[in-house]
């Protein structure tokens, strides 16, 4: 918890980051939940998501 709370602390935009990881999961555990866990799918969209923090740090 402390290693999660640290790193929040020092993202350009922690709201933001949040709120992509919220929305991101979310959806990510409806579609498993519909269409069965697809390991491919969820390496795709965890390489997805770190570009976009990524891209939000910059």
């Amino acid at each position: 918890m402390n290693l999660l709370l640290s790193t929040h602390n020092t993202l350009k935009q922690p709201q933001a980051v949040t709120e992509l990881c919220y929305n991101f999961l979310e959806g990510l555990i409806s579609r498993f939940l519909v269409e069965g866990f697809q390991a491919e799918i969820a390496e795709q969209n965890k390489q997805l998501m770190l570009s976009l923090i990524k891209s939000l740090q910059a």
